[in-house]
């Protein structure tokens, strides 16, 4: 990376790292998440959890909470913390579109 003035970083495209977007259900103790995250063609869903750092970025994410209550949240962009994962699955879609736990 070069940088230029006023703080502006140049990056170096053909140093991108190709991923693809997998849809995922993710429990923690108070939310069951719905949401993707972007992994490395072909690796495992472990790998993921075991690259360095604290927080997994999860875009178009949807929680709701586990202690009955109805509402939702919405959210492009959250990043949780890998220590607040209780299970971890890939998802697949019904015919609505809704997200259902991968066998």
């Amino acid at each position: 990376m070069e940088k230029y003035r006023k703080g502006v970083i140049k990056t170096d495209l053909s140093r991108r790292i190709e991923k693809v977007r997998v849809r995922v259900l993710i429990y923690t103790n108070l939310f069951r998440i719905e949401g993707f995250i972007y992994v490395i063609p072909g690796s495992r869903l472990i790998d993921f959890l075991n690259t360095p750092g604290d927080f997994i970025p999860i875009t178009d994410a949807t929680l709701r909470f586990l202690a009955g209550e109805k509402e939702t949240l919405q959210k492009d962009f959250l990043a949780l913390r890998k220590s607040n994962i209780i299970l971890l699955m890939e998802a697949e879609e019904d015919k609505e579109g809704e997200a259902i736990p991968g066998l």
